[in-house]
């Protein structure tokens, strides 16, 4: 009869046992290659486009790969409970990452008081239809005391617009297509310099407040340049399957990524020049549509200057480009020290445009 397999103490081995550490292998060497890709995708924010274009796409797996390692949580703990550890730690190591992506607040209180904004990028209403009437109704409803728009473009729609804020005792400063609205005098206003390829940029307005002066920033950066035609091919080269014809169609709209992105990053790096410039002192708003996530080397270029305001005070994804049911923030507010965000909303009921509202309530001085 054949000998039994026997370890060191002398008893059988056994094949569960085995089985359970090829496993517990194979499961550690898959957490460590997916927390490997998650930092990529957070230090990719760190590489300016102009370097890499293509590193700057990197981070919109973002989600995916924090999904995934969230995933290995429960895993371990029915697994290998005391390799918990290593996605906790390794996640942790980028919180500051997540909660830019996905911010967990308190609940926000009621009609708090301080100064309402607005931004949104409307495109030029063109989804509204008739029922321009019903966002003009909105614009009043809102009482807003400043009203940033971006894709604002000058017709019949904008003329309402200007006489109704005119109605309500605000100014307006408009260039191209970005329009700023405020009840509070607006002393200057400049179009900042920077290359574009779609007519995209900001402008600069300076506002008078309570005897302080204020800058107020509304962006509309370069867009992504991804169109029907782009998702149509996408989609049949996705069903097709074929090998050759996926790999084509993505590396086309990898490379309009990345060619977006340089883009973008040439107009962030004239903004923040433009906010270094106004030393540290300064007060700004910076707000608008910026066609980039929290996971973005636009989004963290500003959030070193400036604060999030979502991130001070909103909850969860807050999806502001709404089609094709993409689930995405891309439009963000910013402020310097001196503010403080009370409250941050963002209406997924707004079928006006493809982006959603962004209405934020802020207060001077930070809080104790």
């Amino acid at each position: 009869m054949p000998a039994m397999n026997k370890g060191k103490s002398g008893k059988p081995r056994r094949i569960g046992g085995f089985v359970h550490r090829v496993f517990s292998g194979l499961l550690l060497g898959a957490n460590l290659a997916t927390l490997l890709l998650f930092w990529l995708c957070c230090l990719s924010t760190t590489v300016s486009p102009m370097v890499s274009g293509r590193m700057a796409v990197i981070g919109l797996s973002f989600p995916l790969f924090l999904l995934l390692n969230l995933l290995f949580i429960p895993l371990w703990l029915l697994v290998r409970w005391r390799w918990t550890w290593i996605p906790v730690v390794g996640m942790s190591l980028m919180g500051g990452y997540i909660l830019d992506y996905y911010p967990v607040n308190p609940i926000q209180k009621d009609n708090p008081e301080g100064v309402n904004i607005v931004s949104w990028n409307v495109k030029g209403f063109a989804d509204a239809g008739g029922q321009m009437d019903s966002v003009l109704s909105m614009f009043r409803a809102w009482d807003a005391d400043v009203v940033c728009f971006q894709e604002f473009f000058p017709g019949a729609n904008r003329n309402r617009m200007d006489s109704l804020a005119k109605a309500m005792g605000m100014e307006c400063y408009a260039e191209r297509s970005r329009c700023v609205y405020s009840r509070y005098p607006i002393l200057e206003g400049v179009r900042l310099d920077m290359p574009t390829n779609l007519e995209n940029g900001a402008v600069a307005v300076k506002m008078l407040l309570d005897s302080d002066t204020v800058w107020v920033v509304n962006c509309h950066l370069e867009s992504n340049s991804i169109n029907d035609e782009d998702r149509s091919e996408g989609r049949e080269a996705i069903l097709s399957g074929e090998r050759r014809k996926l790999l084509s169609e993505t590396w086309q709209i990898w490379n309009k990524l990345a060619t977006s992105s340089r883009m973008r990053s040439r107009q962030v790096d004239a903004i923040t020049c433009f906010l270094d410039s106004l030393g540290t002192s300064r007060s700004v708003l910076l707000m608008g549509d910026l066609n980039d996530t929290p996971i973005s080397y636009t989004y963290q270029q500003i959030d070193k200057r400036l604060k999030s305001a979502y991130r001070e005070a909103g909850r969860g994804l807050g999806v502001s480009y709404n089609e094709r049911h993409f689930t995405i923030r891309i439009d963000h507010l910013f402020h310097s020290a001196d503010w403080q965000t009370e409250r941050v909303d963002i209406p997924q009921d707004c079928f006006y445009s493809d982006h959603n509202p962004l209405l934020v309530t802020l207060s001077r001085g930070e809080k104790e």
